[in-house]
């Protein structure tokens, strides 16, 4: 594999997993609820709420996880996150490597 596919295939990965971010969090939220709905209709109480909550807090953690630590292809540090005054924070939706300042995108140079 070359250096332009390697970069063409991060920056796939990276759409991946803002996407499954942004539409996994809800379509999950969704279908827990109905789980939910199910669950008391069959028990009479809030326990299918208290069963489907913990679920949706793990998958919200885990795919925020993931998207959170985005390798930058160029430098291999985490992308979206930046350091001011030696205090790292997290830049959400950032276009460019908080390390190298690789643009979001671009290929080798």
């Amino acid at each position: 594999m070359n250096e332009r596919e390697r970069y063409r295939r991060a920056w796939r990965d990276l759409r991946l997993r803002r996407w499954s971010y942004f539409l996994g969090v809800p379509l999950f939220g969704i279908v827990a609820t109905i789980f939910a709905v199910a669950l008391n209709s069959v028990f009479g109480t809030i326990a299918g709420f208290l069963a489907v909550f913990p679920g949706l807090i793990i998958i919200h953690a885990w795919l925020r996880y993931r998207w959170e630590n985005f390798r930058c292809p160029r430098c291999g540090h985490a992308f979206f996150i930046g350091i001011v005054f030696g205090i790292p924070y997290w830049r959400r939706f950032s276009k460019d490597c908080g390390t190298c300042h690789l643009p979001k995108g671009a290929g080798p140079v």
